[in-house]
Parts: structure tokens; sequence; C-alpha cells
């Protein structure tokens, strides 16, 4: 599954062209939360094999860790923590701080 963001509008369409699973290849849950984001005000892409952040100045997605799970469900921030889902369980990844 694919998901593009329109600038103008805000509007997210996803769409899916991809068999097999990719590490980019977003979320797929019905609802899924596909992008976090924080206090602070950084946004955070929630892909099926990883996490990555995205610079809203220049579109660029920096991969910042693989999951050992499938992420599935979205996610959420609490505590300087994105939680995510796989199945039934509950995983969460700290965030580092902002350089």
């Amino acid at each position: 599954m694919r998901t593009r963001v329109s600038l103008e509008t805000g509007a997210v369409k996803s769409f899916s062209n991809i068999h097999r699973l990719t590490p980019f290849q977003t979320t797929t849950s019905q609802g899924a939360r596909v992008f976090v984001t924080s206090p602070d005000g950084r946004i955070f892409v929630l892909f099926a094999k990883g996490i990555a952040q995205l610079n809203p100045k220049t579109y660029e997605i920096t991969m910042l860790a693989e999951t050992p799970v499938t992420i599935s469900p979205g996610g959420a921030w609490l505590d300087g923590r994105i939680y995510f889902g796989h199945k039934s369980h509950l995983y969460s990844w700290h965030v580092p701080p902002m350089e």
C-alpha cells in the first residue's frame, strides 16, 4: 500500500499495487494511523517494517528504525514513545530526542 498526501488539500490517498511486503510499504489495516506527530512537531511515518521521519520542508523520509514485527494497526504517541501493534500485541519504540 502506498500513501500520497495532497499538499494543497491535505487529503490522504492510499492505493495498493505491491504484492509483496517491502520495508517501505505502509501499514495495511483499515483506518491505520500511518502518520504519528510528536508534541515538538516532528512527523513520523509507520511502514510495515520500520519507522521513519518526514522532513516537512524537503519531504525527505529518513528511516530511523527497523521493527522486529510487521506494523499493522498503526500507531500513537505517548511520553516519548511511538506505540504500534502487531496482531494482538502492543509494541513501542523510544523516539530519540530532537537534534
